[in-house]
């Protein structure tokens, strides 16, 4: 695997919300058959376009952030966590944040090697504001986006996934990874197979995907850029919670899936 010889610039665009972990354990309810569940500790972290960041930066990219930064603009998950490690309930409490990313504007996007936009579609990543990127931007740009307008975006690198791409319409023109879990990955009629793992918590794999992709992108070896994304996404997978795969992670994950897939 060629390791980055300089510290390639990320422009990071995209939604972010707080990731939030209750651990809990059960115990028996006096007033009535409902659950108990008694809270023994929490962990709050940053997620979506931050997760995508911080699995950039593992990678060894330098990232500069537009997102949403007041805590009234960012969405809410709860998981609610048992004792064996087991998600009860997932609690969403989506907002839409009240401003936009205008400061787009005012960057220069051509000082960064790439772009990458991670559009939960919350309300922060507008349709036009990818236009802008796309049409304002010579490098490439990676979109993980749930809008459905995927032919909009015809000069991104689009990656969705099986039910977001099914709701779409179809681009004819831009390349889309289209990721299937644990079925692996459609690109240009292709279906590529993932990493075989134990598979603890898929939170979050699709920016780690994301990301492999962008590293893959960059690498000047026989290897598609994809394999990459693949391991990254598969071994986030991994650890409960969001995991950003390290360099070491990638290089393992790599030497074990061409083994997996006689490529070797």
């Amino acid at each position: 695997m060629t390791v980055q010889q300089k510290r390639l610039k990320v422009f990071l665009l995209g939604d972010s919300c707080i990731d939030e972990y209750v651990y809990v354990t059960s115990k028996t309810n006096p007033e009535s058959p409902a659950p108990l569940l008694v809270a023994s500790d929490h962990i709050r972290k940053l997620g979506m376009a931050e997760n995508v960041g911080a699995c950039l930066e593992r990678l060894g990219f330098t990232v500069t952030p537009c997102m949403p930064s007041a805590i009234t603009d960012l969405s809410l998950k709860t998981r609610y966590i048992d004792e064996h490690g087991n998600t009860l309930v997932r609690i969403d409490h989506d907002r839409r944040p009240v401003t936009q990313p205008q400061l787009v504007k005012n960057v220069d996007l051509n000082t960064f090697d790439a772009v990458v936009i991670s559009d939960y579609d919350k309300g922060w990543v507008t349709t036009e504001t990818i236009k802008y990127v796309m049409h304002n931007f010579s490098g490439p740009v990676f979109l993980d986006t749930k809008k459905p307008n995927l032919d909009d975006f015809n000069k991104c690198i689009i990656k969705v996934n099986q039910k977001e791409f099914n709701a779409a319409t179809k681009s004819q023109f831009a390349p889309v990874y289209v990721t299937l879990g644990s079925e692996g990955t459609i690109h240009a009629g292709i279906k590529y197979p993932t990493l075989k793992v134990e598979c603890v918590d898929p939170c979050g794999a699709g920016d780690a995907f994301l990301a492999g992709l962008v590293y893959g992108y960059f690498q000047q070896t026989w290897r598609p850029s994809i394999h990459y994304a693949l391991v990254c996404g598969a071994v986030s997978t991994t650890k409960l919670g969001t995991y950003q795969p390290t360099l070491l992670d990638l290089q393992r994950g790599l030497t074990i899936y061409d083994a997996q897939n006689g490529l070797s």
